[in-house]
């Protein structure tokens, strides 16, 4: 019996194992709530399957730009505009282009969602390219122009998608897939869109237009997945005080993503001031025909599709920069130097095709890498505005250089200039040395 009750008071011990202590019951929901608030990152598959959905979105969308942009003109003039009214529509057009970038960056971040305003930019779009074909009357053409400009932001959306979507290393690759996807959409819409206005009017192209907006929300809303990163703790702390949006902001535009997007102001404000007479320059020196217009966008086709992605794999996105503006101070330079229509479109157009699509992209990634990603909608946003303004003050300054220098000055102008941006990148883009040590 004694044996036997001992037996029995030890048996408890045998499964005493498989309990857990009360340590350890208290430890597993720590863990179990850290699993679930992780974001789950997207596989190498479904990344891919993703950004291919965002590529396909901005084709058809920059394909219906192409069939109602080039027409509006003449839908324009149809109605009898005057110049002071078409000038008092451009105005509010910006205006509300300004207004729609900030506002749409801002519900992007808190509450709409990327995905969410990337619908309400195609939405928006269908509307105003039916009412571009519809409209019988000046008020109801410039209100088309108005909802255009304050929901479509589609360039902004696609960008902080990408961002949100891809892999540090992949996202030069995948922005210069985008900006191939846009390329090529303007060009081939460009050509449909004639053929549509020559056998069925201009009205036909408008009406096209939206309904490929109308595909766009539907593959968009039935198979775009955006992965939800968790804001981190103590961006989720400064939100409890009430201070979170406007913080949120100030820090990323401080340190390095405050220098970055000050060398881009820098880069678009020169470089729309620079060029912006070109047109007239190369009629001026070289007899600008429309097939040289043609060879540079097949041009940027080629290039975004397959030089960006294999110079961003092989060379840091900082090296690439400099030594893309250290070349194009050379290459406009040596354009000065020489009066060969040849040499000019084989080697000059060629280079600073190359050398801009590779500025571009590079300073679009390393402005991507430097600001949060919570924030990134609005940031881009907020980096539209400051655009805008520059390219509104920017062919005032070009008009006072040009008026000076004359149009055939323009690659010396242009050397100048790139000399400048090369010296503000060294000192303003951060060296990932200088990085990983602030890390």
């Amino acid at each position: 019996m004694v044996a036997t009750r001992s037996r029995r008071s030890k048996s408890p011990a045998r499964s005493s194992p498989a309990r857990t202590s009360p340590t350890a019951r208290a430890k597993s929901p720590a863990k179990t709530s850290s699993k679930r608030s992780a974001p789950a990152a997207p596989t190498s598959s479904t990344a891919t399957y993703q950004l291919t959905l965002i590529y396909l979105a901005c084709f058809l969308d920059y394909f219906a730009v192409a069939l109602v942009v080039p027409n509006l003109v003449h839908r324009w003039k149809a109605l009898g505009v005057s110049p002071e009214a078409l000038g008092l529509v451009q105005s509010i057009y910006s205006g509300s282009q300004i207004v729609g970038g900030l506002l749409i960056g801002y519900l992007g971040d808190r509450g709409l969602g990327r995905k969410g305003v990337l619908l309400l930019s195609f939405a928006g779009a269908g509307v105003s390219y039916f009412l571009v074909g519809y409209a019988d009357s000046v008020a109801l053409l410039a209100l088309s122009r108005v909802v255009v400009g304050l929901v479509k932001q589609t360039q902004t959306c696609s960008t902080a998608l990408i961002t949100a979507i891809s892999s540090d290393g992949d996202r030069a690759k995948a922005l210069g897939r985008l900006q191939s996807a846009s390329t090529l959409a303007f060009v081939v819409g460009q050509s449909f869109g004639q053929l549509l206005i020559d056998n069925f009017g201009r009205s036909i192209p408008c009406y096209f237009a939206a309904s490929l907006y109308i595909v766009d929300f539907a593959v968009v809303y039935a198979l775009l997945q955006v992965p939800k990163a968790a804001a981190p703790p103590k961006k989720r702390a400064a939100a409890a005080k009430g201070g979170g949006r406007l913080s949120g902001v100030r820090s990323a535009f401080r340190g390095e993503g405050g220098r970055v997007l000050a060398f881009r102001l820098a880069y678009a404000f020169l470089m729309r001031g620079t060029y912006m007479g070109h047109a007239l320059y190369e009629k001026e020196r070289w007899g600008y025909s429309g097939y040289l217009a043609s060879y540079k966008t097949v041009l940027g086709l080629f290039v975004n599709s397959l030089v960006v992605g294999p110079l961003a794999a092989a060379f840091p996105e900082r090296a690439l920069l400099l030594g893309a503006l250290a070349v194009a101070c050379l290459n406009s330079a040596s354009e000065a130097l020489h009066s060969s229509y040849i040499a000019y479109v084989a080697v000059n157009t060629l280079l600073a095709t190359i050398l801009s699509a590779v500025t571009r992209i590079s300073l679009a990634s390393l402005f991507s890498k430097s600001v949060p990603k919570e924030s990134m909608g609005l940031v881009l946003g907020v980096f539209d505005v400051l655009s805008s303004a520059c390219g509104v003050v920017a062919p005032l300054y070009g008009g006072i250089v040009t008026g000076r220098a004359g149009y055939g000055a323009q690659p010396l102008v242009a050397a100048g200039h790139f000399a400048v941006l090369t010296a503000l990148a060294t000192v303003l883009v951060p060296s990932p040395k200088v990085k990983a040590k602030r890390e």
